[in-house]
């Protein structure tokens, strides 16, 4: 095997640490590693700093999980909450353009928990109305709001990487 010098050493030690060095390169800086006691340092300060790094990223990801869960109940309360005020309060006739804004709402809100959004209005206005068709319509209509709300979504997300 080809003996590294340390500038070369130093140079391969963060792509090692990092699993993106080649097995040969691994391997050659691990034998240099084992006779050099300054690159031998910096491989385990770098081998600290990359689990440090980790644990971190780790304890970020689940403060996001923890806040992505609150917002997907929150979206959940505020959806069901414009539910109920737009079929308590409006006519017939204006529900049909009331629902799927807030099916919209909902998928903008809570993105993939929006799809329990029209089941749970659903089975709400079976168990509450005792009918069957107002439930689907409902449903229905709740679910048109949301699959428009994610093709807009789709459509005009694309731009944003063409802008670079």
């Amino acid at each position: 095997m080809t003996e590294l010098t340390c500038d070369i050493c130093r140079d391969l030690i963060p792509l090692v640490v990092d699993g993106v060095a080649s097995e040969e390169s691994e391997a050659a800086v691990k034998e240099h590693v084992a006779v050099c006691a300054e690159c031998r340092d910096m491989y385990q300060n770098e081998l600290e700093r990359g689990i440090a790094s980790l644990r971190e990223k780790t304890a970020d990801e689940k403060v996001l999980r923890r806040v992505r869960i609150r917002l997907a109940w929150q979206g959940m309360l505020l959806t069901f909450a414009a539910l109920a005020v737009t079929t308590l309060t409006v006519r017939t006739v204006f529900l049909l353009w009331m629902l799927p804004a807030v099916g919209a709402a909902s998928y903008v809100l809570m993105r993939r928990y929006s799809l329990a959004v029209p089941v749970l209005a659903g089975a709400a206005v079976l168990v509450w109305d005792r009918s069957l068709l107002s439930g689907v319509v409902m449903g229905g209509l709740l679910c048109m709001g949301i699959v428009i709300a994610a093709l807009l979504i789709f459509a005009f997300g694309k731009e944003k990487q063409h802008d670079l």
